[in-house]
């Protein structure tokens, strides 16, 4: 989500003081009314980590995003390209409700539909668009040897772990000090770019951005200012925790570094 170049507070991207005493690259440089994914992050993540590399200096990646990490220190599945054609037919099909479009993954793929929830409109439609277009579904893909960019020696990955009390209360705060540095009227120009797209913003990666959502729906009327921040909170306290569980599991053979133990 630090991508999008329209919405620095709401996915707390690096301050421009931060930026200067540090050197930092793939922060806000696309639309947030462009497409993402792994794929295209990886083709610019790549490059960028080797130039870095070239200059006898470590880069360091970071976030809490840990597919994208898993994707490339251990690779990604040689799915085809797909066609922007049938990705935007069944973009504008969602726009009739995304529960017509899952059905229809159930039915073609259902093991994928098993995979997937009800409501994320990105993996069911990448699913059916992978189905479609290579006649395979993308849990087979899944399991084909990936295609691999750099040695398992290349990386050392450590999780900061903290207790998920204090990251909680942490998360709250966080999200009540946005309001000081000004993301009332960050929403309020996000949404207006969002109304000008010529399909449902809810097709957009970037409008899943935790507390997005629910800040807009403030804007709109739809929520009162402090159901909107307790809904925010509450969807980002659920991302941490899946995050915790995630990477967890994955990190069983990497470092974890307390926080409460390390000298800063």
């Amino acid at each position: 989500m630090q991508i999008y170049r329209e919405i620095p507070i709401i996915t707390n991207q690096p301050t421009e003081t931060e930026k200067n005493e540090i050197p930092h690259h793939l922060f806000g440089f696309t639309s947030i009314l462009e497409h993402s994914d792994v794929a295209k992050w990886l083709n610019l993540a790549i490059p960028k980590t080797n130039e870095i590399k070239a200059k006898g200096k470590n880069p360091i990646l970071i976030g809490g995003t840990g597919l994208y990490l898993k994707s490339i220190t251990e690779g990604v599945s040689e799915i085809p390209e797909i066609p922007e054609e049938i990705k935007n037919r069944y973009i504008e099909e969602s726009k009739n409700g995304l529960e017509t479009l899952y059905n229809k993954l159930k039915l073609s793929d259902p093991k994928s539909a098993e995979k997937i929830k009800p409501g994320d409109s990105q993996r069911t439609i990448r699913a059916l668009s992978v189905l479609e277009h290579t006649g395979v579904s993308i849990q087979e893909w899944n399991k084909k040897p990936n295609k691999t960019f750099y040695s398992s020696e290349d990386f050392k990955i450590f999780f900061l772990n903290k207790n998920r009390g204090e990251i909680y209360i942490k998360i709250n705060l966080r999200f009540e000090k946005m309001f000081d540095n000004g993301l009332l009227e960050e929403a309020k120009k996000a949404n207006k770019i969002f109304s000008s797209y010529n399909r449902s913003p809810l097709t957009l990666p970037s409008y899943k951005a935790h507390g997005l959502r629910e800040i807009i729906s403030y804007l709109n009327g739809e929520l009162p200012k402090e159901d909107a921040i307790d809904k925010a909170q509450q969807a980002t306290r659920n991302y941490a925790k899946r995050q915790f569980t995630w990477w967890r599991n994955w990190v069983k053979n990497n470092k974890t570094l307390d926080f409460e133990e390390i000298n800063l």
